[in-house]
This record gives structure tokens, C-alpha cells and sequence, in this order.
């Protein structure tokens, strides 16, 4: 379910940290608002059943509007969504626990045409458009996959920003040894590595 479809609902929400994982094996984790609502169409009840609130399921649908007055759908049918060709938010998106309950029997089809599904809303429409159905003035829509890291990866730079960075901080005469190190080792013909060791050059404050 849309954020803003619980907003406009007034629907109680509790926050959650809910694992999601999608194609490719995309995994992530997110806080999700997790509420129960009821389910029903304009003609049958449908359950009641546990939802998560997000603030955008998908980007609207369809990509691009549909010119239907060609495809000669049957006039006394009920749509599900009788506005389904024009682009719009997607407000529910049913699992597949769901789905399966919402079917019924019955199909309308037509060669070269979308089928028209029986379910417990109404009507739905889906499968292959035919040519020419996209408006003229419609946007194009470019298909791009984002791969979003791992769940560990994601985990792991959690604790890695979470963590304190440790600064170490040389004394004077440390950082004097090191530069020593640096420039006076070497390796004798045995293969020995040989340096001179360091002195301190002011001796104040030492007993003569």
C-alpha cells in the first residue's frame, strides 16, 4: 500500500524493519509502516489482511497512455478499473497469497488483444497490446535495472559508519625514529637487514 493511500484513510501505522528482495536477487532492508486493513470490492468482501506502507510502490502506470476506442471492449462489463488505460499511482500492490484468491473463473479474449480477467473487483485487463495503442503524445520510457547491494554489504557499512575512526598521534621523538628508520636501513651481502641506532643529539637536562 501507497503512504499517502493510508494518509488518505486514516489508517493507524507501526513501524517495522522489513527485508525486501526482488529480481535479479536485489535485496534490501527497509523501516516499513505496517498496518491491517480490510479488503473489498464494490460487490464482495475480499479479507482482511496485513499491508506495509511505503511511499511509492512503483512509478505510475500505465508508462504511457493507451488509446482504446479501437479495441471494441464489451459494453455491458464491469472494469475492475474502468480508467486502467490512463497513466496513475498505483495505490495496492497484491502478493501472491492474495492474488490467487481474488481470481475467478471466466476470460473474455480476442486475437491480437488484452484479456479480460474475472476477479473478485471486476473485470481486469492484461497481456499484449495491440500496434498503435500508445498515444502519440505519450512519453517514452526507457527500461533500466538498478542492482542495489546486498543485504551483508548493506549491514556492513551500517557498522562501518557507526564505527570511531582511530587516530594515532606520534610524539616528536616518533616520528624522528621513523624517518630514521626510512632513510638508514640497509641489507648487507649475508642478506641482514643493518641500521645505525638512533641517538638523541641534546642531552639537557642529564647529570654530567
Amino acid at each position: 500500500m501507497s503512504k499517502s493511500l493510508a494518509d488518505r484513510i486514516g489508517l493507524q501505522l507501526s513501524r517495522h524493519l522489513i527485508p525486501i528482495s526482488g529480481i535479479s536477487d536485489v535485496q534490501t532492508v527497509e523501516f516499513c509502516q505496517v498496518c491491517s486493513v480490510y479488503i473489498s470490492s464494490r460487490d464482495a468482501d475480499c479479507g482482511s489482511y496485513a499491508v506495509c506502507a511505503l511511499l511509492r510502490i512503483v512509478e505510475p502506470l500505465p508508462a504511457a497512455a493507451l488509446e482504446t476506442s479501437t479495441w471494441q471492449l464489451p459494453k455491458h462489463v464491469r472494469l475492475a478499473d474502468p480508467s486502467f488505460n490512463e497513466t496513475g499511482e498505483i495505490d495496492l500492490l497484491l502478493g501472491a497469497s492474495i492474488f490467487f484468491d481474488v481470481l475467478q473463473p471466466g476470460q473474455l479474449k480476442r486475437d491480437n488483444h488484452p484479456t479480460l480477467q474475472k476477479t473478485s473487483f471486476g473485470l481486469i485487463v492484461s497481456g499484449n497490446i495491440p500496434p498503435h495503442s500508445v498515444k502519440s503524445n505519450a512519453r517514452r520510457v526507457l527500461p533500466c535495472l538498478a542492482h542495489n547491494t546486498s543485504l551483508n554489504i548493506q549491514v556492513e557499512r551500517f557498522w562501518q559508519q557507526e564505527e570511531m575512526k582511530s587516530v594515532t598521534v606520534h610524539t616528536k621523538e616518533e616520528r624522528l625514529c621513523e624517518e630514521h628508520f626510512a632513510k638508514a636501513i640497509q641489507r648487507n651481502a649475508n642478506g641482514r637487514f643493518v641500521m645505525k641506532l638512533p641517538v638523541v643529539d641534546s642531552y639537557a637536562g642529564l647529570s654530567p
